[in-house]
């Protein structure tokens, strides 16, 4: 028995259909991939700066979250200011960002095959060249 037949399905219920690949999307990995760059790099440097020879530690869901937000607030305020649109898509939930943070450490979105990101456990990322 797979595990979607032991869960409980209430009437109206339909499998999520994965979102279309748009632009929206693409936009949203970019900014993904580019929060778990950041983010790295600036753990990688204040490691270093503590005198830690080790490697920096993955970045979690909720980082990348509130980076990939705060990313989009500033290029909505930098917007208004210049008159033009800088974020036209919508601001989605924790939930719905987390399943493109999935995507962005899964090769089949991306022409080479190789992802920018890497999941190095459960809710963890890091760049693939880091």
């Amino acid at each position: 028995m797979s595990q979607s037949e032991k869960t409980l399905k209430l009437d109206g219920w339909a499998a999520q259909a994965a979102p279309e690949e748009g632009s929206e999307t693409q936009a949203y990995r970019q900014l993904i991939v580019d929060a778990v760059e950041t983010l790295y790099a600036s753990n990688k440097c204040l490691y270093a700066k503590m005198g830690w020879t080790g490697k920096a530690q993955p970045v979690s869901l909720i980082e990348i979250y509130r980076a990939v937000q705060n990313k989009i607030d500033a290029l909505k305020r930098l917007g208004k200011l210049q008159r033009k649109e800088l974020w036209p898509y919508y601001s989605h939930g924790k939930r719905w960002l987390d399943r493109r943070i999935n995507e962005a450490a899964c090769p089949k979105y991306y022409s080479d095959g190789v992802p920018k990101i890497v999941a190095v456990t459960a809710g963890y990322y890091a760049p693939t060249r880091g």
